[in-house]
């Protein structure tokens, strides 16, 4: 391992190719998958005295009304859990398959982690397939333990087997049978027609998902509920690729991508409680899985069905990951591009085209938005209390890279809560990764001379006298998010 600060307590990755080692039948409703999930969470994190970092299920984006939607709208609800979909296009394409997402994901893991430095993390592969192999070894060498969950024997009959290279091993079914105390435990044979609404694969003691099914909605520890009577928007119904699959069973989806859009409300939920750097937890927002069809005005009035805000004052924002590994916007969706399809306007966050990001700026009480004129940039704001210790977001504004920090104090204070003419100091957050990075703005500095862009983010706190600075034990935005980082591990995306 890197031989860098090192981090208090490690990480769990959870990698299940839910197709090749699925889910007992007798676990397929909410709360069966609820016990489930809280069962790899505790045996292989809390026990272990680990993080948990996310629980990825690999797994190609089903019709609507076959079961594997109701499941997989199940598991996606709960929050700690991610799905990474791919399109079927037959057993010998391997751009797009289960076992690629899911090295692609060890392989971020791994690199995140061995930059970070820090204990021992753990991966799970909960999967039978013996192409893991090598991957598991590669993990070995750098100084990750695996951990194997395989269903039927063949996964202990090869030469070199899964469950010989791993460092440990269950059954799958043993394993559940044993931690949940259920002896009656039955895995289903694995049905491929059933991702497609066939009735073959169809399993008559299960109903077809709601159309909120297909969405992730945040769990309850993770978001604020929303305001009751909130007015019901006007913008008309959702596209019919956002409500239900094409109705020709033997229709292939190999046009759908997974959305994931943040908002304000997000920001103030999970900055200072379960999110230190960059904006937001990708896990612990909205989630939707759309088809490729889907124009981004489609899309806007499904997010207007959802929340209540009106079209025009939604803008859309895409996600991108810097070269330093942060994760900042991109430029916004022009609204003269409202009649595009979303997957030519969507950034792929993580190399896979399946999957894409974005934040929803949204006018408050039905105004319109802000126009973006030349020069003029979107930042983003959060506060850090030395004498609380504690970090929250404080807003976003828009700015003009001519702008010093003398034209945004008056945003400052009163969203801080703070007197007129209170010195503050601020930084800029460039990256946490390999280690944490916040550069100090110059009062006198010009944005652009700064070279502030769409997205950044300012730290601001209160100016404090040595004399105070010496009482405190980190009297800087920055000595607290280095604390953050070698005490708590900067989950890595």
């Amino acid at each position: 391992m890197h031989n860098g600060a090192r981090t208090a307590a490690g990480w769990t990755l959870i990698l299940w190719d839910i197709e090749n080692v699925p889910v007992p039948e007798q676990l397929r409703d909410p709360s069966g998958i609820k016990q489930l999930k809280d069962l790899l969470k505790d045996r292989f994190a809390k026990t272990r005295s680990l993080q948990l970092h996310c629980i990825k299920l690999a797994c190609r984006w089903p019709d609507c009304r076959s079961p594997y939607a109701n499941l997989l709208g199940w598991l996606t609800t709960l929050g700690d859990v991610e799905a990474l979909g791919y399109q079927w296009q037959g057993q010998k394409d391997k751009i797009h398959n289960a076992d690629r997402l899911l090295k692609q994901a060890a392989d971020r893991f791994m690199h995140m982690l061995e930059l970070h430095g820090g204990p021992e993390h753990l991966v799970v592969f909960i999967t039978s397939d013996q192409d893991f192999c090598e991957k598991i070894q590669e993990l070995q060498r750098r100084n990750f333990k695996v951990v194997v969950l395989y269903h039927g024997p063949s996964a202990s009959q090869k030469p070199v087997s899964i469950t010989s290279v791993a460092d440990e091993s269950h059954d799958w079914l043993t394993f559940l049978k044993r931690e949940l105390g259920l002896s009656h435990l039955t895995l289903a044979p694995y049905d491929p027609s059933a991702y497609h609404g066939s009735s073959q694969g169809y399993n008559s003691g299960m109903t077809p998902p709601p159309p909120s099914a297909t969405t992730r909605q945040p769990s309850q520890e993770s978001r604020t509920p929303s305001k009751a009577g909130s007015r019901p928007s006007s913008a008309g119904t959702a596209s019919p690729h956002m409500q239900r699959a094409p109705s020709q069973a033997s229709h292939k989806r190999q046009d759908s991508m997974c959305i994931k859009v943040a908002r304000d409300q997000d920001f103030q939920d999970q900055i200072g409680s379960n999110q230190w750097f960059d904006m937001m937890d990708p896990t612990k927002v909205a989630q939707f899985w759309v088809h490729n069809k889907v124009t981004v005005s489609e899309f806007k009035r499904t997010l207007a069905n959802k929340w209540g805000t009106a079209l025009k004052s939604q803008r859309l924002w895409p996600w991108q990951r810097r070269q330093n590994l942060s994760v900042r916007l991109s430029s916004p969706v022009d609204s003269s591009l409202d009649g595009q399809r979303l997957a030519d306007v969507a950034v792929p966050i993580l190399g896979e085209h399946s999957e894409s990001w974005f934040y929803l700026e949204e006018a408050k009480n039905d105004k319109p938005l802000v126009t973006i004129n030349p020069g003029k940039m979107l930042l983003f704001f959060k506060f850090y209390d030395p004498w609380q210790k504690t970090l929250s977001y404080l807003g976003r504004c828009y700015a003009h890279d001519t702008n010093t920090l003398p034209a945004l104090m008056p945003f400052l204070y009163k969203k801080a809560g703070l007197p007129d003419g209170t010195a503050l100091k601020v930084y800029e957050e460039v990256k946490s990764h390999p280690k944490v990075m916040c550069d100090v703005v110059e009062e006198h500095v010009t944005f652009q001379q700064a070279q502030l862009q769409h997205g950044d983010i300012l730290l601001v706190q209160q100016a404090l006298t040595e004399e105070e600075a010496e009482k405190l034990k980190y009297p800087n935005v920055k000595s607290f998010l280095k604390h953050m980082s070698k005490g708590r591990a900067t989950k890595p995306v």
